[in-house]
């Protein structure tokens, strides 16, 4: 497998808005997030959101009049986006379905519909997205986006903008952390070309950090960095 599976995230869904989106500083970085992508989504867009978590950039997008076609490997993620897109009145412009980020030909299910849908029909030209949009990391736990990179080719229509938010392999807080604390190999864990180990919940999820130079290069020749 190339992502983690569900249990993890299962086990974290219910107390991670409580221990991360309502943080100040995750609430910061979000809205710097905001700020960028704002510029390329307009009311009227489609856009798939990939790991969306508990839906909270997808409500966002949502209130300016994005439909979004949030997605993720946790059914209790999406459970979670669900109530709150309800909540906030944002039923109607939110659907969410499964989608393995690790795997572009697992059958994609939406919640509109009981009858699993292959990726595969996304193909259609009628379904293509008009944007793409993956936020906190989801993608740095897929081994290899070559796959994804490809599929998304053909989910998207010519001209798609498409914003990734990754951890990057330099963290100078989280380097100089470690060296005063005598861990040299965590220190450096960012920079393991095989990835590292992070916990999620009472389990385990290995994770990649590409710079930006290997990320355009893995998008490549399907999509072009700007």
């Amino acid at each position: 497998m190339a992502i983690a599976s569900p249990a993890p995230f299962d086990f974290v869904a219910a107390a991670y808005d409580e221990q991360f989106t309502h943080a100040p500083v995750a609430r910061l970085l979000r809205e710097a997030v905001w700020e960028r992508a704002d510029h390329h989504f307009r009311a009227g867009m489609r856009v798939l959101e990939l790991g969306c978590g508990t839906g909270e950039d997808a409500i966002h997008f949502a209130r300016r009049g994005v439909r979004v076609c949030a997605t993720d490997l946790s059914p209790e993620m999406l459970a979670v986006t669900r109530r709150k897109a309800e909540a906030a009145g944002m039923g109607d412009h939110i659907t969410t379905g499964i989608l393995d980020l690790g795997n572009a030909h697992a059958r994609f299910t939406s919640s509109a519909d009981t009858n699993p849908q292959s990726a595969a029909g996304l193909d259609d030209a009628a379904d293509r997205f008009d944007g793409v949009f993956s936020n906190f990391g989801a993608l740095n736990c897929v081994t290899d986006l070559h796959p994804l990179v490809n599929a998304l080719g053909r989910w998207t229509r010519p001209g798609t903008p498409v914003v990734l938010v990754l951890m990057g392999p330099l963290c100078i807080w989280e380097v100089v952390l470690h060296l005063v604390h005598l861990q040299p190999g965590r220190a450096a864990r960012r920079w393991r070309r095989e990835g590292t180990i992070a916990r999620i919940g009472s389990t385990s999820v290995r994770v990649f950090y590409p710079s930006p130079r290997c990320l355009a290069r893995q998008c490549a020749p399907a999509f072009r960095h700007v």
